[in-house]
Formats: C-alpha cells, sequence, structure tokens
C-alpha cells in the first residue's frame, strides 16, 4: 500500500476458507477475478460503539475475559455468493464475515482493496468469542516477496 491504501490479489484453494473476521475499521472493497467466493455475514457483537481500534474494553482483565465468555453465539445475517466480476463491501459497521471457496475441485482469485490499511483484525468463534488478533501478512510487497524469516 501507500499508506491510503493495500490492495492484495488473494488466490483461494480448493474449498479454502477465511476465519470469521472483522477490517479494524477499514472499508473493504472485495472483487472476485476468477471461481466464485461465497460470503457468510454476521453481526457485529461489538457494534454497540466499536470504532475498529483494538483499544476497546478488552484490557485483558477477568472482568474482559468473563464480558467475553458470556457473549451470546453469532448471529448469522445472510450469506451471498460472488462470481467473476462481481464485487462486494464490508465495513465493522455492516458486520463480520468469512469468504470461502464454496468449490471442492477448482480454485479462486479476488482482488482486495482495503482503505485505510491495517495491521491487525480480530478474528472470531461461532460463539462470538475474539478469538485472536491477527497480523495482516504479505506474499510481496511492491513486486517484491516479503522475507519472513526463518521458521518457527
Amino acid at each position: 500500500g501507500n499508506g491510503n491504501f493495500n490492495l492484495m490479489l488473494l488466490c483461494w484453494g480448493e474449498g479454502q476458507a477465511s476465519s470469521i473476521h472483522d477490517h479494524a475499521g477499514s472499508h473493504c472493497f472485495m472483487k472476485v477475478m476468477d471461481g466464485k467466493l461465497r460470503e457468510s455475514l454476521y453481526e457485529n457483537p461489538s457494534n454497540g460503539g466499536d470504532d475498529g481500534n483494538d483499544d476497546d474494553d478488552d484490557d485483558g482483565s477477568d472482568a474482559s475475559a468473563a464480558v467475553a465468555e458470556e457473549r451470546a453465539p453469532l448471529k448469522k445475517q445472510r450469506m451471498s455468493v460472488y462470481e467473476r466480476n462481481q464485487c462486494a463491501y464490508i465495513h465493522d459497521k455492516i458486520g463480520l464475515h468469512r469468504i470461502e471457496n464454496p468449490d471442492h475441485s477448482r480454485g479462486a482469485v479476488s482482488l482486495h482493496l482495503y482503505s485505510p490499511p491495517f495491521d491487525y483484525c480480530k478474528t472470531f468463534d461461532e460463539e462470538g468469542r475474539a478469538r485472536r488478533s491477527g497480523r495482516v501478512t504479505f506474499y510481496s510487497k511492491e513486486g517484491v516477496k516479503v522475507d519472513h524469516g526463518a521458521p518457527c
């Protein structure tokens, strides 16, 4: 990205799916370049005033953990299938989502534009608990492969 947006080309293996996730307050535009992708949209349990930043009420205390454990399961709002050249938009105020390639014999490719760019997003289980903050990583930046160091 250039500090204003990130543009990412994602390749989806047969049956591959993302976790349920937010977008850290960023706008996300997705275009299917090849194949088809299914989006499952969920109500965002943080929409009671979450601005997408990680400095919310989760301070790691026992009280925050108890609140997280009491959350109700995520409410699925809808499922949509997008085919080649179709576009979708998501923002945390709309909800959380999971993207998956429903085809088990063919891959898919999608182009994603995120503005503003972000480094972390929250992933969720279907019970509505935030599992972790995931760091966004890149295979390449500006056409050059990123060296992530030696694997652990």
